[in-house]
Parts: C-alpha cells; structure tokens; sequence
C-alpha cells in the first residue's frame, strides 16, 4: 500500500495546553490529506516568545520556520496559513485540489459541447 499516509506532531515548552491541542489539531488537518509521511516538531524557547517549527516530509522534504508569538504566529489559524505557504507543489492534496477539480468540472461543462456555452461565462 503506497497511499499510506503519517502525521506526526510534537510540541514542547509552548505553554498553555489549549493552545497546544489546537495546534496540532491544525497541523494535522492541515497535513491529513497529503500524501506521504509528515513530521512537524515546535519547540518553545523558555527565554523569549518565538517557536521554532520544522516540518519534514517526503522526497527529503524539510523547511524550518520561526513562529514570532508577538506577531500572532502562534494561533492555530497563522499557523496553517505559514504551512499552506512552506509546503511544496508537489505536496498537493491526496486525489488534486479543489480548485483543479473545480477547473475540470467547468471545462466538462464549457468545452465538451464545442464552445456553445461560452456566451454563458
């Protein structure tokens, strides 16, 4: 089975345990879908407000990122965005992404009947 898939997240010294959980809710959402086995690991720093975050993936995949709490870098919803923008091309979604299938569908709609529906866009 080569469709098998891992996501594996570890956090320390980030402080407040809500927080924590919904973090790696995030990040395991976020990486659920993507082929390949995941690893993101945050550690705190106990001397100022940065996470440093590595993530590690398929294909010797790896990118390091510094999470500036004073910059609203630690809410779960920042923390998916940077993800979002760190992860490679090729780490597309499992079956495309939602926006190559909605492509497809217009195209089944717009082309296969010789251009007729064009005057519709």
């Amino acid at each position: 089975m080569g469709d098998e898939m891992a996501v594996t997240v570890e956090m320390q010294n980030t402080g407040d345990p809500a927080l924590r959980q919904e973090v790696v809710a995030t990040v395991e959402h976020v990486l659920s879908d993507r082929a390949g086995d995941w690893r993101v690991s945050i550690i705190g720093s106990q001397t100022n407000d940065r996470w440093e975050m590595k993530i590690t993936g398929p294909n010797a995949f790896e990118r390091s990122y510094t999470l500036e709490g004073t910059l609203g870098e630690h809410r779960p919803e920042m923390i998916r965005v940077l993800l979002g923008k760190l992860l490679p091309r090729w780490a597309q979604r499992v079956g495309g992404s939602r926006e190559n299938k909605t492509l497809f569908k217009w195209l089944g709609d717009h082309v296969g009947d010789g251009g007729a529906s064009d005057q519709n866009c």
